[in-house]
């Protein structure tokens, strides 16, 4: 995430906010631009989410002693396993919202940034929203145009995403990029030589130089969920999970040149080494799809309830299911299991150690699997 310093910058570079401080809503010049930084400073918020669970809740002690009764929590579990949620409230009072957090805190959902009336923003209660919960003020009734474009162009800013390299001898970040802002980063992977990063967002698929981070160049994409390269050809494979399409993209220049197999929920795929077959996971379906590169024909599928993540190791083909928390393993000529291993929890992504034929299994219940 962008530092403060870092969001005023962007948010005074761009176009609508440089329109309005150049008069474009009458007044202009330095005069704008001073009511621009002062709403920007009467914006900033910061959640700082370890202070927040270790409080519960700045008003805990009393909300605690309200009965809550979680109803299609499931929901908000997936909506935030799958991307950034913007939460409408109907809620009839101060003290309901106040509480659909504590809900969601409980049950392992990260509570959101509130937009909450500036009215809230006063003495010690004003200094936890800004400081801890991360609540943004806002003024519902202006119609002040410099203040609506600056909010406008604050939240964008604020939630943009960023890309970082890490040093893993040192464990620091030794540079970093922001994509996309407002969109959705999903994924990420590196060109088989090494020279360029692409990173799958919300609705684009933007291709890095490995090395700076600059942005070279972009595709369009419906929720690329998961990216994989030839291991030979200039070819990026992107899962589309907004409408279940593989799009296979000449990354020279960042064109699709075919669209590959259709399903629900496309999720996972993998290249096999000698770069014939595509598989493809889809979550809808509870499916593992091969399909042939040469012919985008699909082949026959496997069996997998609730498939998200995968990887290749020779000819074992390695499936997690989601739900109800397995790891599968199938031969990749017969697609005959091999094993099935119970991890609970979600497993998503898994990887293969590259030395000793480990896998390794990332889950959302906030572990990592290592499996031999």
């Amino acid at each position: 995430m962008a530092t403060l310093d870092e969001i005023t910058r962007a948010v005074l570079a761009r176009q609508e906010i440089a329109r309005y401080i150049e008069g474009s809503h009458g007044e202009g010049g330095r005069a704008a631009r001073k009511r621009v930084q002062a709403y920007l400073e009467e914006m900033r918020t910061t959640q700082r989410y370890p202070f927040y669970r270790a409080l519960k809740h700045p008003l805990y002690p009393i909300l605690r002693k309200i009965e809550r009764v979680p109803e299609h929590l499931d929901a908000a579990r997936t909506a935030t396993r799958e991307g950034r949620v913007v939460y409408a409230s109907n809620h009839k009072s101060h003290v309901d919202y106040l509480v659909e957090l504590l809900v969601l805190d409980e049950n392992g959902v990260r509570p959101p940034i509130v937009a909450a009336g500036i009215n809230l923003f006063g003495g010690p209660l004003g200094l936890l929203h800004k400081h801890v919960t991360g609540a943004i003020p806002i003024r519902r009734n202006t119609r002040d145009p410099g203040y609506l474009i600056t909010l406008k162009a604050y939240v964008a800013e604020r939630f943009g995403f960023d890309v970082a390299v890490v040093d893993l001898a040192t464990g620091g970040v030794t540079h970093s990029a922001t994509i996309g802002r407002g969109a959705v980063i999903y994924t990420t992977v590196i060109s088989p030589d090494g020279r360029y990063l692409f990173v799958g967002t919300s609705g684009w698929v933007y291709r890095l130089n490995a090395s700076t981070l600059g942005m070279i160049d972009s595709v369009a994409a419906n929720t690329a969920i998961n990216l994989a390269v030839h291991p030979t050809q200039t070819r990026l494979y992107v899962s589309n999970f907004g409408d279940g399409t593989v799009s296979e993209v000449d990354w020279t220049t960042m064109t699709v040149t075919r669209t590959i197999g259709s399903g629900s929920f496309s999720q996972a795929m993998a290249v096999s080494a000698d770069g014939a077959t595509l598989y493809v996971t889809y979550e809808g379906g509870g499916v593992v799809i091969p399909y042939d590169l040469g012919t985008a024909a699909p082949g026959t599928s496997i069996s997998v309830p609730g498939a998200t993540g995968l990887a290749i190791a020779g000819n074992t083909l390695y499936v997690t299911a989601s739900s109800p928390g397995l790891v599968y393993a199938f031969d990749r000529t017969t697609g005959s299991p091999i094993y099935i291993k119970t991890v609970t929890g979600t497993p998503r992504r898994p990887a293969i150690l590259p030395a000793g034929g480990v896998l390794i299994v990332p889950n959302e219940g906030g572990w990592v699997d290592f499996i031999q």
